[in-house]
């Protein structure tokens, strides 16, 4: 077993919130929990079919002891219980280990009132904060009326001591709750990328890849993966934020994949985007945090089943063990409307060979993409000298 033990947890949550008793991580300062879904909210309800809005898929989920996820939905959402798919990253080895992170703090927003976008909170204890991800661990909006763009979101490291949060959409209250996990061991690489607002006019293209947290490629030192099976992808980004434009399902969130259309140094920098056709809008932002580590594996599927409820997809090499890999999800689908549920889709590891993909309904056009990403191989080791 490696260094680094995946916990993986399901939960379908009332709109007056709950909580879940897991097996108990090591420490709160070396775990977290990872949103399987890929709009970093819920499925959606689990047991009931029909047209949703923002708030209903809006919702978080986070550690609040070493044995417990405390989880918060919208009080004014629809009371069927909605899907969460959490799994929860747990470092079990040596303080100062190559493969070592810290969970430097949880942090939230803030209420971010209805006609604000942005929103700065002060963080503590980072050293370097070029080797932090910001794992968002969930958004919540009390937007009753479509707002998919309010739903949405990205954060980003300033410095040492700041987070700047985006979210989409107007109408509505927003909270982001969020992680901040520094990636201290030596053998850990990080690097980030942020679109500029207005770059997708066009439904596709790709972000370039700095060493700097705030992801700023205009000024920023190149990053390189150095090799795309050893690095993982985490997609965040927000909606249009004018007048609540842009709501329907196609328009919030692309697939992200390693970039294939330059040569071999140029495409490890770079990470592309892709939204479905349908997608209209062009006041987004996008941002991407790149993590890489040599002997960390990443298997990447692409996957088109659009039914709802459980969807199973082969992982091509088998994991020699669950417990040692995780798995994140983006997806595109079709949708010029606001009939919400289609398009937001949860992932998890149900077996060494297979990846469940689970959907609230069907009805929509979908491309999902699937990073199973295993750590089981981030071990010490240790020479044994003999006289």
């Amino acid at each position: 077993m490696g260094e680094i033990t995946v916990k993986r947890q399901r939960s379908d949550i009332p709109n007056t919130g709950g909580t879940a008793t897991i097996t108990a991580v090591s420490d709160l300062a070396n775990a977290f929990c990872l949103s399987g879904n890929n709009r970093k909210v819920s499925g959606g309800w689990d047991s009931a079919v029909g047209t949703m809005e923002a708030d209903d898929l809006a919702g978080t989920a986070r550690l609040t002891a070493v044995d417990t996820i405390t989880y918060e939905r919208p009080s004014g959402a629809a009371a069927a219980t909605a899907r969460f798919d959490t799994e929860i990253l747990d470092y079990t080895g040596a303080a100062g280990g190559p493969s070592e992170f810290i969970v430097r703090g949880r942090y939230t927003s803030g209420i971010i009132s209805a006609g604000v976008a942005t929103a700065t909170v002060a963080i503590s204890g980072v050293v370097d904060p070029n080797r932090c991800i910001p794992i968002i661990l969930g958004i919540w909006t009390d937007e009753a009326t479509d707002g998919a763009n309010r739903g949405s979101a990205f954060v980003y490291l300033d410095s040492a001591i700041q987070a700047t949060v985006n979210c989409g959409g107007t109408s509505g209250r927003v909270i982001v709750r969020f992680a901040v996990v520094e990636f201290t061991g030596s053998e850990w690489s990080v690097g980030h990328g942020r679109s500029t607002i207005g770059a997708h006019a066009f439904d596709q293209g790709s972000i370039g890849l700095v060493e700097e947290a705030d992801g700023d490629t205009t000024s920023g030192t190149p990053f390189s993966v150095g090799n795309w099976d050893t690095a993982c992808i985490f997609g965040q980004g927000k909606g249009d934020s004018l007048n609540d434009f842009n709501e329907a399902i196609a328009d919030q969130w692309p697939i992200y994949e390693p970039y294939t259309g330059g040569s071999a140094s140029y495409n490890l920098g770079r990470v592309w985007y892709q939204f479905h056709a349908d997608h209209d809008s062009t006041l987004q932002t996008l941002f991407v945090h790149v993590l890489q580590h040599n002997r960390m594996n990443v298997q990447r599927m692409s996957d088109t089943q659009s039914l709802g409820g459980a969807m199973n997809v082969t992982i091509p090499v088998a994991l020699s063990d669950m417990s040692g890999a995780f798995v994140i999800v983006s997806r595109t689908s079709s949708g010029t409307g606001t009939e919400y549920g289609r398009g937001w889709v949860n992932a998890r590891i149900t077996s060494t060979t297979n990846v469940e993909l689970w959907a609230h309904r069907t009805g929509t056009v979908v491309a999902s993409r699937i990073q199973v990403v295993d750590v089981s191989n981030l071990t010490v080791t240790r020479r044994v000298f003999t006289t």
